[in-house]
């Protein structure tokens, strides 16, 4: 970003990805390294943790990639026969699945569902 933000000197620059703490996205705002910071994952597990790290109720936001375990119970019985390459795939889909199923939850309800797993 920060090269990216010397190149284009004259267009603002936004960042996404990965960005989880108050104090990381602050020193970076501040250095000038960026003007945007983009989120995602985070708010579709909570849609208010923005919100709520501005104001400081938190300091870090959600890493629900981190936690899920979704779709494991449902492969259990044959997941010690697959190779390892295949169970990470298995994993990231159900994660992927996790953050879709939040989303299109929100967009029905406008809630999202921690509990799906």
């Amino acid at each position: 970003a920060v090269e990216v933000t010397k190149a284009l000197s004259e267009l603002p620059v936004m960042v996404t990805g990965g960005w989880r703490t108050k104090v990381a996205m602050m020193d970076a705002l501040q250095k000038g390294e960026c003007k945007l910071i983009g989120l995602g994952r985070p708010l579709c597990g909570d849609p208010d943790c923005s919100k709520k790290l501005l104001d400081g109720s938190i300091d870090e936001l959600p890493r629900y990639e981190s936690t899920l375990s979704v779709g494991y119970w449902l492969f259990r019985p044959v997941m010690w026969l697959l190779p390892r390459s295949i169970k990470h795939l298995l994993q990231l889909g159900s994660v992927q699945a996790w953050y879709y199923k939040n989303m299109v939850q929100m967009a029905l309800s406008g809630k999202t569902d921690l509990a799906f797993r």
